[in-house]
């Protein structure tokens, strides 16, 4: 907690901000979570169902991952937008009341001001793109291991990396 304090603005509650943080991951999970709803949707077509069970079509294709990922990592990019938003109101934050940017800019560490402003949001976005790197993983490990093989499209593995970059 030192830590996040000693690099956070002067006055900032930062209890109250990594609560706003996480919330907002949590958020960003939850959209996210709007994959497995369109891949089980998908997967149930790849099957017909009569009086004596549920079999696979013949021809049936699975729609390709980054399809079925569509706008999942949503949460994930507002949640950077937001981390944006709090480097600019950080740095405004210091020409507002006591105008502490006066004392800022006479310390002996110059880069004080830009440190306090910028470097948590910046370890937020950190963790905002590892999170997404970890949610596309796993939910690329569900696609491929939960699909049939014979549905799944050709080259889902080459463009994994079209989807995690």
């Amino acid at each position: 907690m030192h830590f996040l304090t000693k690099n956070a603005p002067p006055g900032e509650d930062i209890l109250d901000q990594t609560n706003r943080y996480f919330g907002a991951l949590i958020v960003a999970v939850l959209w996210s979570l709007g994959f497995l709803f369109r891949y089980s949707s998908a997967r149930n077509y790849l099957f017909y169902t009569n009086e004596w069970g549920r079999y696979l079509k013949s021809d049936a294709v699975m729609p390709e991952f980054r399809h079925l990922l569509g706008n999942a990592m949503l949460g994930v990019w507002v949640t950077i937008l937001i981390l944006v938003i709090c480097i600019v109101l950080n740095y405004h934050s210091f020409h507002q009341g006591s105008k502490s940017i006066y004392l800022m800019k006479r310390l002996p560490d110059p880069m004080e001001l830009h440190r306090r402003c910028v470097l948590l949001p910046v370890l937020g976005m950190g963790i905002c793109l590892l999170l997404r790197g970890i949610l596309i993983l796993v939910y690329f490990a569900v696609y491929m291991l939960a699909t049939p093989d014979r549905c799944l499209p050709p080259d889902q593995w080459q463009k994994l990396w079209s989807v995690l970059l």
